[in-house]
């Protein structure tokens, strides 16, 4: 997915290069007392409710102000967002409030920021001090929302939108999610910085002519919405003026494939040539970096953070606590090589990439067990490349489809089992939900219900996960388990739900429901076995299975039985006019393959309820031949001109090395190679060319290649074809 061809050494020193702007920057007038101001751990709690508390927290930011200076606008951000985890208290009738005016003395102002989270996990805003759309001073403000939060496996996936992301795809497109669930793109394809915006499901062009490249590998979007990309050096998009401002951050190293930033601005990314992790202080004017782990060979892989700066990177998780000297293993004894990572409240790390061999599922590496369980999330998509994560858990991903799909995560799955006759369980049952909890607190729950217990049964699952019980409890991370099963009771479209009630996002009595469907039909005709599976037989030959059809409902059962092929012949027949209330009746049916290799046939039973139940008849031929059984030639213009086509000799199923030999029955028709006569074992194929001299003129020529093989039945393929002159 990367081409690290295209990276360049940078030697520079650390410096920050504005390259392109609409507006040129003021002068510094005025300085924020502190770059980052930390809210610590907050509850999240339902709007409008106080409790479980702490709700919110309160801190007071002062910015020095030199005379002069003009401060037109005050906004207080959450990635970018104004009004949403982040605002400015309510009611302030502070003194020493920031406003829109020109300072004449110098000055020192404050704004009084409230913090009362939405969601678990990090959340990162801003403060910024503007004139137009010059930012003047800028404090980082950050937080860790606490609480539960319920999330679903299997996920519903959706698509958003459709991006016509131009040409490049086997290059990582980096997408970064801000908290109002906007995704932002770096589409180096067509040089343009793009949004979803998620109000409107649109997509809309931030700006045109970026400096994307094949190594634009990461994005992160910060508290004040600036969006930076990784493209040999980092990139800065500045949010104030519509990111018609670019600024290059060039870190004295030669960054890699990742990049995260955390809720103090600071930046975390690898080292190209040493393969160190490293990280980039803001408080320092990104002047000052660190070494990350020690050195270890990181480089080349997906690098993301959580709310405590754990740092996770390829298959590990490196540790904050202990200055960054403990690493854990991701996956266990699982495989993966991951392209790219993503970190929920919960510290559970979503990925895409090689997965067993698996390349178009989303994976789910849970924290809880130690990181040793991966699970598929969402699956079918068309080789995914970039993925994001929300503050509720879902997921947004892009793949080869050139479409934006979201994994609904928050939200319950609905089961639509397959029509049932009346008194039976689905052919698809049952059907399981896992429930999840991605917070970082324990989600309780008070009631597990089901409407429609008639239908629809709660059932015991595998053990793995443990099921849900009536009063669940899930620790961060952990989940449970739900299996339905549909055995309608009644004829006709029936419907039910599974419905949960916990405290999920710490709202009392919080529910969420799985929507059952299915369908009951009429009991009719029993049919035994429901599938008739011959295995294996020589070719040419046949086998002979016995079907049974039983009437389990009232009244004269009539049947039709009919076969879609020479494959399947009904040989023998019992039911005759009728068949009574619990009777039975046989059908005898042969399996007579027309040809090597798998051959698959249906039988259908129509009867006078209006039903036509199928049988699959299925069988595998077995021997040393050809699927072709005529080789065309069609017109050969010109006596003494020739045509040559392949033949191609498969060993279906017999044992050992067999060699195949030819004879021909006309003098127009010859094979002129035979790559068969070394032998070929079972599953395996060779090779016979086959010639047209054709000798007499319009005439419609005919002959046959007969293959010997040393072990199996010989086999006759006709051969045609036309002389012009």
């Amino acid at each position: 997915m990367k081409n690290v061809a295209h990276f360049l050494a940078l030697s520079l020193p650390l410096l920050c290069v504005t390259f392109r702007t609409s507006s040129l920057l003021h002068a510094q007038t005025v300085t924020p007392a502190s770059t980052s101001v930390s809210f610590g751990s907050i509850n999240v709690c339902p709007a409008g409710k106080t409790t479980p508390t702490p709700c919110n927290s309160t801190h007071t930011l002062s910015f020095n102000v030199t005379a002069g200076t003009t401060i037109g606008s005050v906004a207080i951000l959450t990635t970018g967002i104004p009004d949403l985890d982040f605002k400015a208290k309510a009611d302030d009738t502070s003194a020493t409030l920031c406003k829109a005016q020109t300072y004449s003395p110098a000055t020192t102002c404050t704004v009084d920021v409230t913090f009362a989270p939405l969601a678990p996990g990090a959340r990162n805003g801003a403060v910024e001090l503007l004139d137009g759309s010059t930012v003047l001073a800028m404090t980082y403000v950050y937080g860790t929302g606490v609480g539960p939060q319920i999330a679903f496996s299997p996920s519903l996936k959706r698509t958003l939108a459709q991006l016509p992301l131009g040409p490049g795809f086997n290059y990582v497109r980096p997408i970064a999610v801000d908290a109002s669930g906007n995704v932002f793109i770096a589409d180096y394809g067509n040089n343009t910085l793009k949004e979803f915006v998620a109000a409107t499901g649109t997509v809309k062009t931030l700006l045109s002519d970026t400096p994307f490249n094949q190594s634009s590998t990461a994005m992160a979007v910060d508290g004040a919405g600036n969006i930076f990309v990784l493209s040999q050096a980092i990139d800065e998009f500045v949010a104030a003026d519509d990111y018609a401002t670019v600024k290059v951050f060039n870190p004295g190293f030669t960054p890699c494939c990742g990049l995260a930033i955390d809720g103090s601005g600071n930046f975390f990314s690898d080292d190209y040539n040493t393969g160190e992790i490293k990280e980039i202080f803001a408080a320092s004017g990104y002047t000052t970096v660190k070494v990350l782990a020690n050195g270890s060979p990181y480089s080349g892989r997906p690098l993301a953070i959580d709310a405590e700066d754990n740092v996770y990177v390829g298959n590990e998780k490196i540790l904050a606590a202990g200055d960054y000297t403990t690493v854990e293993t991701l996956g266990g004894s699982g495989h993966f090589e991951a392209i790219v990572i993503a970190v929920d409240a919960a510290e559970n790390v979503y990925i895409l990439g090689d997965v067993g061999g698996d390349s178009n599922g989303v994976y789910e590496i849970m924290a809880a067990g130690g990181y040793s369980t991966i699970n598929k999330v969402s699956a079918n998509f068309n080789e995914p490349y970039t993925l994001g994560i929300d503050a509720a858990g879902d997921l947004y991903v892009i793949d080869r489809d050139e479409e934006l799909k979201e994994v609904l995560r928050s939200q319950p799955p609905a089961f639509a089992f397959e029509p049932t006759v009346v008194g039976t369980t689905s052919s698809d049952s049952p059907k399981s939900a896992t429930v999840q909890n991605i917070g970082n607190a324990t989600l309780t729950g008070s009631e597990l219900s089901l409407i429609d217990a008639t239908d629809f049964k709660l059932v015991a699952g595998s053990g793995t996960p443990p099921d849900c019980t009536f009063n669940f409890s899930l620790a961060p991370s952990a989940e449970c388990n739900l299996s339905i099963d549909f055995i309608p009771e009644s004829v006709g479209a029936l419907t039910g739900s599974v419905v949960l009630t916990d405290d999920s996002g710490n709202v009392t009595g919080a529910t969420q429901s799985i929507a059952l469907s299915g369908t009951g039909v009429p009991v009719v005709a029993q049919i035994s076995p429901t599938i008739l599976q011959f295995g294996s037989i020589p070719y040419p030959g046949s086998a002979t299975q016995t079907l049974t059809i039983t009437n389990i409902a009232t009244g004269t059962l009539v049947v039709d039985p009919s076969s879609n092929g020479r494959g399947a012949i009904i040989t023998g027949n019992t039911c005759g006019a009728g068949i009574g209330a619990g009777k039975s009746c046989t059908l005898q049916v042969e399996f007579d393959p027309t040809h090597l290799g798998l051959n698959t046939n249906t039988l259908t039973i129509a009867t006078n309820a209006g039903t036509s139940p199928e049988v699959p008849v299925r069988g595998t031929a077995t021997g040393v031949g050809s699927l072709n059984t005529v080789l065309d030639f069609g017109t050969v213009r010109g006596r003494g001109n020739t045509s040559t086509l392949p033949l191609t000799v498969t060993n279906y199923g017999v044992s050992g090395t067999v060699t195949v030999a030819t004879e021909t029955g006309a003098t127009s028709f010859k094979a002129t190679s035979n790559g068969c006569t070394a032998g070929i074992t079972a599953g395996n194929s060779c090779m016979i060319e086959v010639q047209f001299a054709p000798i007499q003129a319009n005439l419609f020529q005919t002959g046959y290649i007969k293959l010997i093989p040393s072990t199996g039945s010989e086999q006759i393929i006709v051969m045609q074809g036309t002389l012009v002159p």
